[in-house]
């Protein structure tokens, strides 16, 4: 199959579903409301189905990368008949066709490309009760302070043990069944009558965290980050985390905070940083036993996980400066104002510089809305690379958080001299079948050498695309340990825990690149790893540019 031909027939990103406009008003109600689920096992999707002025049903498509939105369609050609479904998705020329099952809980079906490849999806709809998001602090602080049974909670328990242990295809890789069956038990004896959700949560978290897979993982329901949103204060601080030790960056508030940067952060209402630290790990689930992942999460969102362990209108502070030890007393701020990544960036920035015979590619995520410009903006870039006959790539991973695997296939294919298979056979996602098979170098193929930035964000689809460029090429590794490489688990099913709503993402595939010489067990091997001191991070400085850069230079 030609390289081109092959590379249009994967995707534009895109979503879901509403219903017939001509359905009776009390048929209607079934449907309306929001309905969420994965596609392409990285993109969260929701739909927000709505009723509107003259009876008619409409609504949107809204899919996240992550926490950043990164699609918004509406849809027409709205067609149920008999729970069947069809929708159109003009902004994509993408139609939908699928069924609700006897529940109307659930919706089933695929997307059908513009070149006829189908691509399959499912969406569940909570229970009615979630799909009103809280519109007073009352409301807020009832869902807040609800409590659930101890049977409601065995019951959500055993259910999520039940449907890991069925679908995940490696539940005890790294955590023996004994240990397993240990942290289940230890559970079940700490849930009692009059938890709260989020109380449950913390309690089951342990659990979910020892699959040691970066895929398998618990969320809040949705209704209950509405919750943080409208009534929780944020810690008010940006810190860094090295080992059980934290240290103050900068303020995220408005109001003046007397704390020298670099200080080290020694507790926060009365509770030891290590000790919360420990708490918080649970709640992150990674590769094996990777850690750099625990710790670049935690310096990304910090105080959005802290919001799990503390409801605080006022932070008591203890902190270490110059060999002193203080208190400060800091108001919280609103959770919606502030977000610690980086909001509009462009999937993929390239910075040329010629006179030091270095390009510069940054990509953020593989997630793009059209394959076809996608391919255009790559090719023109490596293009670019070429003519000017550029010796030195520099492809900053740092923070990617993987994506659809056909963006990183046709970025490596830039990146080798000779034909490469992607992934390695996988009968149970044959949907991915062009990726099984060998494909082709661009045209556009860099000549010279290839510098890969890496860091604890690198996960998922990054992954394999590192151990392709690690088997493939003599690139040249700098960071700290990538949090996903050759080898995962997903395709993954998301369900909610009946009672609490609770949502769960488990895979059901192992998927793996097409390489040999990795083991499951040890870090990606890195060429330079580097460990940036909190000096350099409190003055702002991108030590790993500057190391690159260095390193280049030192080699012309």
């Amino acid at each position: 199959m030609k390289k081109q031909g092959f590379f249009r027939t994967i995707i534009f990103v895109v979503m879901l579903a509403v219903l017939n406009n001509a359905v009776m008003a009390q048929s209607k109600n079934f449907y309306v409301g929001d309905w969420e689920g994965k596609f392409m096992g990285d993109f969260t999707a929701i739909i927000k189905l709505y009723i509107d002025e003259q009876g008619d049903v409409n609504g949107n498509i809204l899919m996240y990368a992550g926490d950043n939105q990164i699609q918004n369609d509406h849809l027409s050609k709205i067609s149920l008949v008999d729970d069947q479904l069809t929708f159109f998705i003009p902004a994509k020329e993408t139609q939908f066709e699928g069924s609700f099952n006897e529940e109307k809980v659930k919706l089933s079906g695929d997307f059908v490309f513009p070149d006829g490849s189908k691509h399959p999806i499912t969406v569940f709809k909570p229970d009615s009760n979630q799909n009103v998001p809280p519109s007073t602090s009352e409301s807020c602080l009832e869902l807040k302070q609800k409590k659930y049974s101890q049977e409601e909670l065995k019951d959500d328990l055993n259910f999520l043990m039940n449907k890991l242990l069925e679908s995940h295809p490696q539940p005890y890789f790294f955590t023996s069944k004994i240990s397993m069956d240990n942290l289940v038990k230890h559970a079940l004896k700490n849930i009692h009558d009059d938890m709260t959700l989020q109380e449950f949560f913390i309690e089951i978290s342990p659990i979910v965290e020892a699959v040691k897979c970066s895929h398998t993982g618990l969320r809040l329901p949705m209704n209950h980050h509405i919750t943080f949103t409208e009534m929780e204060q944020s810690f008010p601080l940006k810190l860094v985390i090295r080992g059980t030790k934290a240290y103050f960056l900068s303020a995220l508030c408005k109001e003046r905070i007397d704390i020298l940067p670099g200080s080290e952060i020694t507790s926060i209402n009365g509770t030891q940083v290590a000790e919360i630290l420990k708490q918080l790990f649970m709640f992150i689930s990674v590769e094996g036993n990777n850690t750099s992942t625990k710790y670049n999460e935690l310096n990304r969102h910090f105080n959005k996980y802290l919001q799990l362990l503390f409801d605080s209108e006022i932070y008591v502070i203890e902190y270490s400066a110059l060999g002193e030890k203080q208190s400060i007393k800091v108001k919280g701020i609103e959770s919606n104002t502030f977000n610690s990544d980086v909001i509009g960036a462009l999937p993929l920035d390239f910075f040329l510089d010629s006179d030091s015979n270095v390009g510069f590619i940054k990509i953020r995520a593989f997630e793009f809305d059209d394959i076809n410009t996608y391919i255009q903006q790559s090719d023109s870039i490596f293009k670019t690379l070429k003519e000017e006959n550029i010796g030195n790539l520099v492809l900053d991973l740092r923070d990617n958080s993987g994506g659809h695997p056909i963006f990183a296939a046709q970025l490596f294919s830039y990146l080798t001299d000779h034909d490469f298979t992607y992934f390695k056979q996988n009968s149970n996602v044959p949907e991915f079948a062009p990726l099984y098979q060998p494909m082709q170098p661009s045209q556009f193929r860099v000549c010279g050498n290839i510098f890969v930035l890496v860091n604890g964000g690198s996960l998922s689809t990054t992954g394999h695309l590192i151990s392709l460029i690690k088997y493939h090429t003599d690139a040249i590794f700098i960071g700290e340990e990538p949090g996903s490489t050759f080898y995962c688990c997903d395709n993954s099913m998301q369900l909610a825990l009946p009672n609490t709503g609770i949502e769960a993402n488990i895979p059901r595939s192992i998927f793996e690149t097409a390489v040999s010489g990795f083991d499951r067990n040890q870090p990606f091997p890195l060429d330079y790893r580097l460990d940036i001191s909190i000096e350099k991070l409190v003055a702002g400085r991108d030590d790993y540019m500057d190391f690159v850069i260095n390193l280049i230079r030192e080699n012309n």
